[in-house]
């Protein structure tokens, strides 16, 4: 449906879901595809929300240290939404640095401009299906610096199945793959 409302060309695959689903007309009537915040509210079921604050050591410069590595239970996947610090000085250069996944340093951001004061976090939206490893690193040595950081646990359904593309058309019931791929659900 978003291909459709963008004018981008849609692959053959595409355009037979199109014609066979009748997405067109539901995009000319306006009713797809749905608002982001919309949708997500609909597809994310949340199981929990958790936050957890970590108070740490700088001990050497540039070394990592291991603030927590948080796991997806069996039948859910997790989604970082917050992240804050106590504002270390610019020459500390302290890190907050996030890995989800198989994707190493995804966000690496400094903490100076940070607070851990409401309206001083960062917020953000990064799921993983798996795991979520938060570390720091600094420039020199900072005793007693203060990490907080607020995830979601999300029950992954058969329409995310279908959305992350971690299954295929014949391992989920009914037409969900193709509506999926369509951009109707």
């Amino acid at each position: 449906a978003d291909k459709l409302v963008y004018d981008i060309t849609l692959s053959n695959e595409e355009r037979e879901l199109a014609e066979r689903l009748g997405i067109a007309n539901s995009v000319e009537k306006g009713v797809l595809p749905l608002p982001r915040d919309v949708q997500i509210s609909r597809e994310y079921l949340v199981l929990g929300e958790e936050t957890h604050s970590r108070n740490i050591n700088i001990a050497a410069a540039n070394t990592t240290y291991v603030l927590e590595n948080i796991y997806a239970r069996e039948g859910e996947f997790l989604v970082l939404t917050r992240i804050a610090a106590s504002p270390g000085d610019v020459a500390e250069d302290i890190r907050f640095i996030v890995d989800r996944d198989d994707d190493h340093n995804y966000a690496n951001v400094k903490t100076f401009p940070l607070s851990l004061i409401p309206g001083g976090e960062v917020r953000c939206f990064i799921p993983a299906m798996e795991e979520i490893r938060l570390s720091t690193i600094a420039s020199a040595i900072v005793p007693a610096h203060l990490f907080r950081y607020t995830l979601l646990r999300c029950r992954l359904t058969n329409l995310l199945r279908a959305r992350f593309r971690l299954v295929s058309r014949d391992e989920i019931p009914g037409d969900t793959y193709d509506k999926v791929r369509g951009g109707i659900l």
